[in-house]
Formats: C-alpha cells, structure tokens, sequence
C-alpha cells in the first residue's frame, strides 16, 4: 500500500471512530431493578460472528476456540462491569445467531450493524464503533474519485451483510458488472488479482485483511460517501433491563481505552517505519485538528437534534395524554366535576362554583354542563345541605382527599364520593349513584332482621295463645252460663234461690255485660295479633291459582270502604281512589287471600298517613297502578301523605316498627305482608319515599309460579 494511500486510510479512521463522554472513574451507577436482574441472569449467551475481523472472530488456539477481535474486547470490559459471564454459543455465524436471536436462543450480540429489521426483535445500544465504507482499488488503477467512478467496470460486493444490500441497490444504478462474493477477504482477493476492478468494503475490515494477508497492491481510492456503518450491541428486545444496564457500562468506558482498542486491531506497517511515522506525525495532525472541526460541529448537531427529538416527545406525549384525558372524561362512567370553592369574610366555606362536568355527571344528575358552568351550587339547587359545602371546603383548604357516602336531598339519591384537590382552591369529586344499591343493602338486612325475629315472634305467640285461649273460653262460658235460654242455667238459679232475669237487670246496671264482651272482643284482637306473628314466623304451604289482580284490588277496594275505622276515623269516603288497571292484565298465579291482605294493608296504612297530615291535604289521592312486564306483575300503591322519613324508610318493614301513636298499631301489618310477597310469593316487595313527598310501595311477582 503507498504512503498516500496509507495518509488516506489514517485520516479517514481518525474522523471515523465517534466521539464519546470520558468515563470519571467512578461505580457504574444501576438502579436496583437492573443490578437484581444482573444477579438472577449471570451467564448470558452471546452471538459472534466467527469470520469477522478485526470486529470479530473465533481463532483456535491449542485445540480450543477463543473469541478474538474488538468485540471481544468489549465484550470483555462489560463483564467487568456488569459482573456477568458472557459465553459464545459456538458453531455459529453471524446469520446464524441473528436467527437464533430472533427466537431467544441467543441473548446478546456484542458488535451487530443496525438495521431496521433487526429492531424488531432486538434492543440496540447507541454506537460505539462507527467506520465509514469505502471503495478499494488496485494502486496501479485508473483515479477513481466516488460511485460515479465506477461505471463500466467491475466490482466485488459481499453477500449476507446488512451493508450488501444498500451496496447492491445503488451500484445497481450504474453500467458495472457485479461479482458476489462470500466475504470481504474474497472481494479483496479478487481486486488484487485483477478479476475485478474495484470493491466496497468497511474501512476497519479492509485495513486489518490488507496487513494481515498482504493484499500490498490495494489502494482506498475513495470513499463511497454512503452512511457508515454503525456497529452496536444488540440485546433481546424483551429483555430492556439488560439493555438499559449495557448502555450504561458502555458509557462507562472511557477514551482511553476505546483508543487502545482500535490501535491493537487497526495498526498500519511499512518496510520504512521513518518514513511511516513523519507520515503518522503529519496524519495525526491533521486529522486531530479535523477532528475538532468535524467533532465540534458533530456535537452541536447531535446537541441540537437531542433537544429537538425531546421536545417533539415532550409534544407528543402531551398530546396523547390530554387526548387520553378527553377521551377519559368523556366516557368514564363515573360522575365527575370540578368545583372553586368561596369563602366568606372570615374564611370559612360558604358555597362553590362548577368549573367543568362530565356526561356522566350529567346523566346521573340531570344538571347540563352548559346551563351550570360558572354558576354556584346555591344557584344552581334550591336546597343545599351546609354539610356538603362544609366537607368540600376542607378538602380544597387542607388538600386532605375525603371519601364518603351522603343523601343529596335536592336529588333524591345516595352518592358515593371521593373527592381531592387538583389545585389550591380547587377540589374534584367523583361519585357514583349507589341509591339502588342502598336500597338492596337495606333490603338485605331488613330480611336479615325479620328471619332473627321470626323464631321469637313464633315462641311469643305459642307462649300467648295457650292462656288467650283459656280466657276466650271462660268468657264465652260466662256468656252461656247467664244465658237465660237455656234450662240448667234456669233450674241452678231455681236452687239457689235466684231470679235470671233480676240478675241481668243487676249486671246490666254494673256494666258487667260490657265488661264480659270487652273480654271477648280484647281476646279476639289478641288472637289476630297472634295469627299474625304466626304468619311472620313461618312459611305458608298456601295453593296459589290464576287471578284476576283488577278483580282482587276492586273486591279491597270494597272492603276498605266498608271497614268501619276507615270509614268513620279516618275519613276514606273523602279519599280519591285512582285505578291505573288495564284491560289486558294477564292472569296473577297467587294465593288471592294473602294478597288482598297485603293490598288492604296498604291502603289501610295511606289512610292513615292522610287523615293524619297537618295540616290536612286538601285533595288526599291514593294511586293503584299495575303493569305486566318482563314476565313480572308489578303493583304500585301510592299516596301524596307526609311521606317517611329516612329512618322510618330503613325500618319500615321491621317487625313491630310502626309511625302510629301508640295504641293505633302493632308495626306486624308491613312485616307480614313482606313475607307474604317474598318468602310466599317469591317476589319483592319495596318501599320509596321522601319526607313531604307521600310514599310509594312497589311489589313485584312472577306471572307464573
């Protein structure tokens, strides 16, 4: 090779190899997920390539195979400061482990060109050998001075490097003959031979084939002026704490030693070293200083276009953050809104303002973003509870995240409530509408209670009837044994020397008569009550047959008109009935007593509650509605009373419970129609009410039993 070639070759691997930060001596710094994944993976397998040098290669030595050249010697500082053994899967070339490695069974390659069809299975660190690719002649050649140079000759190109390809393309272009060969070694050969004209090679291959096999006739004529190629560590793509650490210890090197490196691979000699070394001094020389040109301007464009990729992440992950926020807020299910909280003079909370709604808050509170925007809950609800604004005005104040479940009077529903503080002033709720599933919680235990009270209603009313029945008896012997009708009272009167009729005129002066049917009329109503808390105690085998449910609610209605409390006490006559029945309603399997008792129970109990309103409405509406749907029968009994109160609503359907004055109730009418609606029936049975806004009682049935 002459000394001109040899100055050329010199200063094109001085501009070639990249720039990289001096290590300062200090740990390699691992974050602890990386080091305790370094300790359970201590040997890693790694792919070679075994015919290239100086990169890489496998050399036998003694009979056994070493893995040599620069990679190795990277390959060697990274165990170091990895701490991990990094063995060569052997018997495998560098097609051969890029397949291996696609399919696991490879973990790392320490020098591997990056293309873009590696990158889909393997995780590539940033460069840390770069040369640039040049056209070799024979020194005896024609002037070639780039790509154009080469039309209308010959030119050996290299198969199965991830280089031949971008080679074949562009000399594809130009009048040439192409030879494909198996290795840079044969294009080399080949040029030098004179079987062909001229081939590309990289930089770093070519100089080490040309010492090592003295090719002394070769000549870099040109460079090609195409990317360089870039030589990286590659590691499985779903192993990036691997990768991450790699970077890391790579980093770690310093200039230093990657100079040592190059110089142990990449070495030039000449049969006059006086001549080589003022030829090394003037080379060195200039290319240090168009290194610091070059680096200098390298550093700033790398700088530059670092910032630039950062601010263009920066942007993007912002964008696709607030479009994942809108999407978000727009379809979450879950009610949300942000709130300002006012203080007042004192700095107390006394109202806040809607900044922004979801439509789930919309949805489950029927308030429209639009028409309450900017605007203050006080102005936007008729009636809201100081507690709320209280609650907020901590969480914006304090920033203390609250969590809690509350009736909303103004809506009528349970909310379940997280909120927390955005921004100072600020606060967030998310909520949930949870009224259904209070409503079944308070049903659940409404049972719960009911089936523990059953056993004792059962024992109180076995424990009653035995001496109840003992005194309807003995009244109703009374009332036999003064009965002047019959002859053994007449001749036992005759033998005590007393006069029957004298003594009816005596205990109807004394009221005992009154008395007597007092007795009996208590102990009969005693007996119901048992009857009753038999009912609640147990389950009824009762028949159940098709019903005409109009039919059953006319024949209640009657009933209700004829009973004499209603009538006289309670005014029902003065009460409008409003039937919602059609005509299509189709027929009820039940048991027709149990649920006209159930339906008189309840008109009984709407009554009540109107005769009892102050002051009095002036126009008391009971509403009866059914409707068939989705194979249930569904009944509504409703009033515009007084409404319940939220503690009598939680207890309405407990035993003894009633909103009666004392002595115009038992609190069993309720609990035994629930049972007779679920544990007979098989349906539900529920109550829905606000205070002010009369109550609603909805039973559900199965059409068919």
């Amino acid at each position: 090779m002459s000394l001109s070639a040899r100055i050329l070759l010199l200063l094109l691997l001085a501009l070639a190899w990249p720039g990289v930060h001096a290590s300062h001596g200090a740990p390699l710094e691992l974050t602890p997920e990386e080091r305790r994944w370094l300790a359970e993976h201590p040997v890693l397998r790694m792919g070679v390539g075994t015919s290239l040098p100086p990169f890489q290669y496998m050399e036998t030595r003694r009979g056994q195979t070493i893995f040599r050249g620069m990679a190795a010697d990277y390959a060697a500082l990274l165990e170091q400061r990895l701490g991990v053994r990094l063995e060569p899967v052997p018997g495998v070339d560098l097609p051969r482990a890029l397949e291996l490695a696609r399919s696991r069974e490879i973990d790392i390659l320490p020098c591997v060109a990056v293309d873009q069809e590696r990158k889909g299975f393997l995780l590539f660190s940033t460069p840390y050998m770069s040369y640039p690719l040049v056209i070799l002649t024979r020194e005896n050649a024609p002037t070639v001075n780039g790509i154009d140079g080469l039309r209308g000759r010959s030119v050996a190109v290299v198969r199965n490097l991830a280089s031949s390809a971008s080679f074949q393309a562009i000399l594809g272009l130009t009048d040439l003959e192409v030879r494909p060969v198996a290795s840079t070694l044969d294009a080399l050969r080949l040029v030098a031979s004179g079987q062909a004209d001229a081939c590309a090679a990289n930089l770093a291959v070519a100089s080490y084939l040309i010492r090592n096999h003295e090719l002394t006739n070769l000549r870099v004529a040109a460079p090609t002026g195409w990317s360089r190629q870039d030589l990286a560590v590659g590691v499985r793509s779903d192993w990036p704490l691997l990768a991450s650490a790699v970077q890391k210890a790579l980093d770690d090197i310093p200039q230093e030693e990657r100079d040592t490196i190059a110089l142990r691979w990449i070495s030039l000699v000449d049969d006059d070293p006086r001549r080589l070394r003022r030829a090394l001094h003037w080379t060195l020389g200039l290319a240090l200083a168009a290194a610091l040109c070059v680096g200098a301007v390298l550093l700033w464009n790398r700088r530059l276009a670092r910032e630039v990729a950062e601010r263009q992440r920066a942007e993007d992950e912002l964008r696709a953050s607030r479009k994942n926020y809108r999407d978000l807020f727009q379809t979450m299910q879950t009610g949300f809104a942000l709130h300002e909280i006012i203080l007042d003079d004192q700095g107390r909370p006394r109202d806040y303002r809607f900044l922004a709604v979801n439509p789930a808050f919309e949805r489950l509170t029927g308030l429209e973003d639009k028409s309450i925007a900017g605007r203050t809950v006080r102005e936007v609800l008729d009636s809201v509870e100081p507690a709320w604004i209280e609650r907020y005005g901590r969480v914006a104040l304090t920033g203390e995240a609250d969590c809690f479940e509350q009736y909303s009077g103004a809506l009528g529903r349970y909310f379940e409530v997280v909120a927390y503080r955005p921004a100072p002033g600020q606060f967030a709720t998310l909520f949930t509408d949870v009224t259904e599933r209070r409503r079944a919680a308070m049903l659940m235990m409404q049972s719960e209670k009911m089936l523990s009270l059953g056993g004792l209603a059962a024992g109180m009313a076995h424990e009653i009837n035995n001496p109840l029945a003992g005194i309807l008896q003995s009244a109703q012997n009374i009332t036999r044994r003064l009965d002047p009708g019959m002859p053994a009272n007449v001749q036992a009167a005759q033998e005590c020397g007393l006069a029957l009729d004298a003594l009816h005129r005596y205990l109807r002066a004394r009221g005992i008569d009154r008395m007597i049917e007092g007795i009996t009329a208590s102990g009969a109503r005693a007996a119901n009550i048992v009857s009753s808390m038999l009912s609640f105690s147990r389950q009824e085998g009762t028949s159940r047959t098709p019903c005409d449910l109009a039919a059953v609610i006319e024949e209640t209605l009657t009933l209700a008109g004829s009973d004499y409390d209603l009538k006289h006490k309670h005014g029902f006559h003065e009460i409008r009935v409003e039937r919602d029945l059609p005509a299509d309603l189709p027929p009820l399997h039940c048991s027709r007593v149990q649920i006209q008792q159930v339906l008189l129970n309840l008109v009984r109990n709407a009554a009540h509650a109107l005769s009892g309103m102050r002051p009095p409405s002036p126009a008391p509406v009971i509403g009866i509605r059914a409707r068939a749907e989705a194979g249930q029968m569904s009944i509504e009994v409703a009033d515009n009373g007084p409404g319940l109160s939220p503690e009598a609503k939680k207890r309405i359907f407990e035993p003894f419970f009633t909103t009666k004055p004392p002595g115009q109730g038992t609190g069993l009418g309720l609990s035994v129609s629930y049972f007779i609606i679920t544990r007979n029936h098989g349906g539900s049975f529920e109550a829905r009410s606000d205070p002010g806004q009369g109550a609603r009682f909805i039973i559900r049935l199965p059409l068919q039993p």
